[in-house]
C-alpha cells in the first residue's frame, strides 16, 4: 500500500484520486496451496463502496465490474516454486486492465514500465536471431530453421493465450545447433550482453504473430511501398512471385489489365525524359 501511495504521488495525485484499493488473499483445500492475492483499484460504486470505519463492502444487489480500473493478481504458491531461479512459462503476478491504464499501478508492484512492450519484444527478438546468425556466420539453414522455430512458438503461445518465456525461446534456437558446437547454449547470453530490450515473458497477440510473416519495404523517395509475403519471395529466375537480386526487386505481374497500364506508365515516363 505503501508502494501504491508513494508511486500515485510521482505521477501526480489528481490523476489516480478516488476509489479504494482492496486486496484479497484466498486459497483452496490443499494444504500445500498458499494462495492467490488480488489486489484491485476500484471507484466507490455498488459493490465496491465501503464503510469508513469498519472498512465492510456496503450492501448492493451486485458487484459493478464497471467500477474495475486496475487489478493485480499474485499466484503465491507458483511464485513460492519457481521464485528467482526456475524459468517459467506461467507467470506469477499478472495484471487486469479496467477503465485505467495508469503505469503507476504497475510500477508499485515491482514491475518496471521500462521494459519493452510485447510488440517490440517479439521484433526485438526477430532481429537477435538475425544478428546471430552474422555475428557468428551460421549457415542460412539455421537461420530458417531458427526463424521457424520461434515463429512456431509465437503462434502456439498466441493461440493458447498465455505468455512464453525468453528462455523457452533461446533454448529452442540453441536446440538447432550441433551437438558439439561452442555456441551451444549461448543465445540468451548474446541477448543480454548486446543490449536487445526483451522482456523475460512474452504475450504475442495476432498482428505480432502476422507481422513475422511479410517484410514491409519503401523506397528511398518514398514513391513506392509493399508488404510481402516473406514465403513468395526468392533468388532471381526461381519462379517466385517476386524475386530479388543484388537490390533490387522483380515483381512478377499477372493480372492483364495490370500488365496493360504498367505498360503505358512506362512507355510515358520514358518519353518525358
Amino acid at each position: 500500500m505503501d508502494s501504491l501511495v508513494a508511486a500515485a504521488k510521482e505521477v501526480g495525485v489528481h490523476k489516480v484520486a478516488g476509489g479504494n484499493i482492496v486486496f484479497m488473499h484466498y486459497k483452496g483445500h490443499e494444504d500445500t496451496d498458499i494462495g492467490r492475492l488480488l489486489a484491485i483499484w476500484v471507484t466507490k460504486k455498488n459493490g465496491f463502496d465501503f464503510d469508513e470505519e469498519s472498512l465492510v463492502p456496503k450492501d448492493s444487489s451486485h458487484l459493478n465490474l464497471d467500477a474495475l480500473r486496475q487489478a493485480a493478481l499474485f499466484d503465491l504458491t507458483l511464485f513460492d516454486e519457481v521464485y528467482p531461479n526456475v524459468p517459467t512459462d506461467d507467470t506469477y503476478l499478472k495484471f487486469i486492465k479496467g477503465t485505467s491504464t495508469g503505469a503507476f499501478f504497475k510500477t508499485a508492484f515491482g514491475c518496471d514500465e521500462r521494459n519493452a512492450g510485447n510488440v517490440d519484444s517479439i521484433k526485438n527478438l526477430r532481429h537477435a536471431v538475425s544478428d546471430y546468425q552474422d555475428r557468428f556466420k551460421l549457415s542460412n539453414d539455421f537461420y530458417m530453421d531458427a526463424t521457424a522455430k520461434v515463429e512456431t512458438l509465437l503462434k502456439v503461445a498466441q493461440k493458447s493465450g498465455k505468455p512464453i518465456s525468453l528462455s523457452t525461446l533461446c533454448n529452442a534456437v540453441d536446440s538447432l545447433l550441433p551437438s558439439d558446437s561452442p555456441l551451444k547454449g549461448t543465445f540468451e547470453s548474446f541477448i543480454n550482453n548486446n543490449g536487445y530490450e526483451i522482456n523475460h515473458h512474452i504475450e504475442p497477440t495476432l498482428n505480432s504473430i502476422k507481422a513475422g510473416q511479410s517484410i514491409e519495404l519503401v523506397a528511398g523517395d518514398k514513391s513506392f511501398s509493399a508488404k510481402i509475403l516473406k514465403k513468395q519471395i526468392g533468388p532471381a529466375s526461381s519462379g517466385h512471385v517476386v524475386e530479388y537480386e543484388d537490390g533490387r526487386l522483380t515483381l512478377i505481374i499477372v493480372d492483364p489489365e495490370q500488365k496493360k497500364e504498367l505498360m503505358k506508365l512506362a512507355t510515358a515516363n520514358a518519353e518525358d525524359e
